[in-house]
């Protein structure tokens, strides 16, 4: 069941990385203040689900070991990694971004075998190395894609020609360096949060945790910034943004980390997740139609990383 979770995760992850690029190309606020609002309804769906839970249970059990250890993963992982994230898809949109954001079964894989000494076996091995191929070909086909646009951009430009390729390319570089730090900060915040659940067992207290020191960053990173007082505005007009969305579904996606990682090795949860670059592919497909131009790679991809998957399902 851990690995249904894992899959259901990469599908949610897929569907807020398209309406984060979405809420990019609004008018409404800023990828910052975009941040915000969808860790802010993170927090408002936990606290709901929280109020839930000790309803029907009438008892809830709280160490402080495990609420530091989940505050560091929501720091990780909600705030920093995506910061990096939404930075990322600012510049190279979402389909590469979320795909080099999957680079985080590498550091988690790492992570988990070093520190919490897990094991895999040859075959689940060949699963992480498949899914990880199909990553890197989606990504070679998005930045070949990304060259095509640049190059269609500048046809009739003359002197600029060079100067324009120059900073495209110098922002290109800077998306790149965004979403493998994204992978980072992801990959390490799931080892926290695995960590986390073997000291204290409840993923809900975990995603709240994570959740209110993530708005807590995100609210002193925007009073640092002198834009402490935007934070009210872009709550009045959050409604008529994709982030509330991007919230919504960065919540799911989140909970079915949570209770994957409760039954499966963090190795296999994170490497399962990687299908998220495909779910963003086809949900980009769908609601954007030909405006998401899918190449042979990508349809190989497409093939790939499932296969790879099952080869994790199997065990």
């Amino acid at each position: 069941m851990g690995s249904f979770y894992a899959l259901i995760c990469a599908f949610f992850w897929g569907v807020s990385n398209v309406y984060t690029r979405k809420g990019n190309q609004e008018d409404v606020m800023d990828r910052h203040m975009g941040l915000f609002i969808s860790l802010f309804v993170n927090l408002v769906i936990n606290m709901v689900v929280i109020t839930i839970y000790i309803i029907a249970k009438k008892s809830i059990t709280l160490n402080v070991k495990g609420l530091l250890i989940f505050g560091a993963a929501g720091l990780l992982n909600s705030f920093i990694g995506r910061w990096f994230l939404f930075s990322s898809i600012a510049i190279i949109g979402a389909s590469r971004a979320g795909t080099l954001k999957m680079t985080s079964p590498v550091f988690t894989v790492l992570a988990g075998l070093m520190i919490l000494g897990e094991v895999i076996n040859k075959v689940a091995f060949i699963g992480i190395i498949v899914i990880l191929f199909g990553v890197l070909l989606i990504t070679y086909e998005t930045g070949n894609r990304h060259k095509d646009t640049q190059s269609e951009e500048n046809t009739f430009v003359c002197d600029d020609v060079v100067t324009l390729k120059s900073i495209n390319l110098k922002k290109t570089h800077i998306g790149i360096i965004l979403g493998i730090l994204s992978g980072l900060t992801f990959g390490t915040g799931n080892l926290f949060r695995k960590i986390g659940l073997g000291v204290l067992p409840n993923p809900i207290v975990g995603f709240l945790t994570g959740s209110i020191v993530a708005v807590g960053s995100s609210v002193i990173y925007h009073i640092a910034q002198g834009k402490g007082h935007k934070l009210i505005l872009a709550l009045r007009h959050c409604w008529n943004s994709s982030y509330m969305i991007v919230g919504v579904f960065s919540s799911l996606a989140v909970f079915s980390m949570f209770f994957s990682l409760q039954t499966t090795p963090i190795s296999i949860a994170s490497s399962i997740a990687a299908a998220e670059p495909l779910f963003t592919m086809c949900v980009s497909l769908l609601l954007e139609g030909k405006k998401e131009k899918l190449g042979i790679k990508t349809f190989a991809s497409a093939l790939i990383i499932p296969i790879g998957v099952y080869l994790l399902l199997t065990l």
